[in-house]
């Protein structure tokens, strides 16, 4: 089966999963038992990681078919140890995501969502943060090494470690053909 195959499966998988009201159960860190509080609320490991992944996710795009490319990225970061061990590391490893450095104007939002939050973006990065979380690696529709993507649409200009690269994969949008995210491989 082809990468693309994949991720079509995989987002069938998500589609029927959040549509019938089934959870994936997450496979890593179910054994942790450390909990912490977060606006009253009692979170496991898991429930905390599953929260951040989802922050990320959110803060980059609204759109559920971009979402779970994002939370693939975002899972082979934390798995490959790079800016952070953990997904709470890498978000807020310095100026890696936009929506969440204390100067983008979304921040606030992006940085205190909750899993009581309202929204249907919200709810659908939450659902994909889930879905990547606890989905066997055969799902990842990318090398372990794609650990990079941007937005052109949403910067100014092709972030350094971009320029005299070819991206991996690229996402248009289907009504103007515009990139909206590229992916990259191999970026150090």
């Amino acid at each position: 089966m082809t990468k693309n195959k994949y991720v079509f499966v995989f987002v069938l998988a998500l589609y029927l999963f959040t549509s019938v009201g089934l959870e994936l159960q997450p496979i890593r860190a179910a054994s942790l038992k450390a909990s912490a509080t977060l606006k009253g609320i009692s979170l496991d490991i898991s429930e905390q990681e599953i929260l951040w992944l989802a922050r990320i996710v959110y803060s980059e795009t609204k759109r559920p078919e971009e979402q779970v490319l994002v939370a693939w990225v975002v899972r082979n970061r934390v798995e490959s140890n790079y800016k952070g061990q953990s997904y709470r590391d890498v978000a807020l490893h310095d100026s890696q995501f936009s929506g969440l450095n204390s100067f983008d104007k979304q921040y606030r939002e992006n940085i205190t969502r909750g899993y009581g939050d309202k929204g249907d973006a919200w709810q659908s990065a939450l659902s994909v943060a889930k879905a990547v979380y606890g989905a066997d690696e055969i799902l990842n529709p990318f090398p372990k090494t794609v650990r990079h993507f941007y937005s052109p649409v949403s910067v100014s200009k092709t972030p350094s470690w971009a320029r005299n690269k070819e991206p991996i994969q690229v996402v248009k949008d289907s009504s103007n053909k515009t990139v909206r995210f590229a992916f990259y491989d191999g970026v150090r």
